[in-house]
């Protein structure tokens, strides 16, 4: 029996007057690839082209958004992890045909132990643009702290209505995600708790929306069953 690195998908829902798009961190800091080993990127493998964000949450699996992928094969993608700085070259990351062994530089980040709870700070991770201008990817890994809220409160803020599935999460104006990071993992108390999914304009004072990762659980969870007793090796 052959395995492989699997990409699970949670999906990102969407509104009448907003799209899934891929978000990038505004205003984050620099930061190790130690403090944050979970963190992960996929790219195109033809043009080496960065595009989602994800998370490592088993030897055998990445989670990231399902509009991340929808345009590509498995065979396109290549997976990226272990390193501070984002080196995308045709000699470096992972093809899905093989499973992430782990060290200080690349490991797991545990699924959420029960639903999160309100005003919650959470870490967003990613390699994404550090401003609203148009541009490559930043180089270094960055990281923002985020409140999080519940559907109801959020509703009251936003211009459109969540669905139970979802939840929201603000720093301050100049703060979140911005075009080009869609998929990167929002993290609290070392449980990956949302997925990056949805955003109004970058940082402008509205609260960013993720996938809220526990209404995924029993479906992510059965998805990793089959590779729960093969080694990494």
């Amino acid at each position: 029996m052959s395995y492989r690195l699997t990409i699970l998908l949670c999906l990102a829902l969407y509104s009448s007057d907003i799209q899934g798009k891929k978000l990038r961190i505004y205003g984050g800091e620099d930061v190790t690839i130690q403090d944050y080993p979970y963190s992960a990127a996929l790219a195109k493998i033809s043009n080496e082209y960065f595009f989602c964000g994800g998370s490592i949450i088993s030897n055998w699996h990445i989670l990231t958004a399902a509009h991340c992928i929808e345009q590509y094969q498995y065979f396109e993608i290549k997976v990226y992890v272990g390193s501070t700085r984002l080196a995308i070259t045709a000699e470096s990351g992972y093809r899905l045909q093989r499973c992430i062994r782990f060290n200080q530089f690349r490991n797991k980040i545990d699924l959420p132990s029960s639903n999160f709870i309100n005003y919650s700070i959470g870490i967003l991770t990613g390699w994404g643009r550090t401003d609203t201008h148009e541009g490559d990817h930043s180089e270094i890994l960055q990281k923002a702290t985020m409140k999080l809220y519940s559907v109801p409160e959020c509703n009251q803020v936003l211009p459109f209505l969540l669905h139970d599935e979802q939840l929201c999460a603000f720093n301050r104006v100049g703060v979140g995600a911005c075009i080009g990071d869609s998929g990167s993992p929002l993290v609290v108390n070392q449980e990956v708790v949302g997925i990056t999914s949805l955003l109004r304009p970058c940082a402008t004072g509205v609260p960013d929306v993720f996938t809220n990762v526990y209404k995924y659980l029993n479906f992510i969870t059965r998805e990793m069953y089959d590779m729960n007793s093969v080694v990494c090796t």
